[in-house]
């Protein structure tokens, strides 16, 4: 098995990142999804939830 690898930086991925924000100014009452190139988050009232991946 060959170990996954960037789409645009062609690193080799080892991990996956995960972190939970909160936001006590800016609340958002439709959550909202979307997917960049290396980076996902969704935010839904005041909490953001974002996964990465972790290069080598």
């Amino acid at each position: 098995m060959r170990w996954p690898r960037g789409k645009y930086n062609g690193r080799r991925i080892e991990g996956f990142k995960v972190s939970l924000h909160l936001h006590l100014l800016r609340w958002h009452l439709i959550p909202r999804w979307s997917v960049r190139t290396a980076e996902a988050y969704c935010i839904w009232l005041c909490w953001t939830v974002r996964a990465e991946a972790s290069y080598r």
